[in-house]
């Protein structure tokens, strides 16, 4: 099921991919000879004008065949790609990778607009000899708010506690069995290797989530602003 699954992903975006290279081609009036979802001996095809539509048998992969997009095949065509200019050659291959973008923001509207599980800011386990346990805090304990800010989800709880300077200290409002209690409490720095083996220095007060999680689903105009944000936090990770 995870190789099923994993393949008809795959073949979402890699349809969506090369059908922004086609669609840029034929507006611009650059002959486009075969559209494969799929490599190596193919399976079905269709011809619809002067394109064949082909689905492959390796469903690794995908490609858009341009008339003339190689020196070999050139003839000078006016319909051939590399007869065109270098702004319409990056509109085609940029098309490609700007439908897998815009792909990824709709797919984040719909799941916002659906519903999407988000853990709560309810702590699950408090560690011992970290600043959280020597402060008080204590499990099943739901944070509030962050230095005056109101948070409701663990990644922002962890996103404010691990952007905390170094020697800063901060302000944790707690509910704990339906009493707001203020905590003071001053994170310990420590330096971990990213995923790049990169040595990368944040604060940590020795907390762990919950099992706690609520639905969320947000209007569609609020969606598309969550889904950019979205977009934008996995872009700026991304690079």
């Amino acid at each position: 099921m995870f190789i099923l699954i994993f393949l008809i992903v795959l073949s979402v975006l890699i349809v969506v991919h090369e059908w922004g290279h086609f669609y840029v081609a034929k507006r611009l009036g650059i002959r486009v000879e075969r559209f494969s979802v799929g490599f190596g001996p193919k399976l079905l095809a269709l011809r619809r004008g002067e394109t064949e539509y082909r689905l492959s048998l390796i469903p690794l992969g995908g490609y858009v065949k341009l008339g003339g997009e190689t020196e070999e095949e050139a003839r000078g065509e006016k319909w051939e790609y590399l007869s065109r200019s270098v702004s319409e050659r990056f509109a085609v291959v940029f098309a490609g990778p700007l439908l897998n973008y815009l792909l990824a923001f709709f797919l984040f509207v719909a799941v916002f607009t659906t519903g999407n599980p988000q853990l709560t800011s309810r702590v699950g386990e408090v560690m011992e000899g970290y600043p959280a346990f020597v402060a008080g805090l204590l499990p099943g304990d739901r944070i509030l708010s962050i230095d005056g800010k109101a948070v409701r989800f663990w990644d922002e709880v962890t996103h404010i506690i691990h952007e905390t300077p170094p020697n800063q200290g901060i302000r944790l409002l707690v509910e704990r069995e339906g009493r707001e209690i203020p905590f003071q409490v001053r994170p310990r720095q420590v330096e971990e290797k990213d995923l790049f083996g990169e040595r990368q220095q944040f604060a940590l007060i020795g907390i762990r989530q919950s099992e706690e999680t609520v639905f969320i689903k947000y209007p569609f105009h609020e969606a598309l602003g969550e889904g950019a944000k979205q977009l934008g936090r996995i872009t700026v990770l991304t690079m």
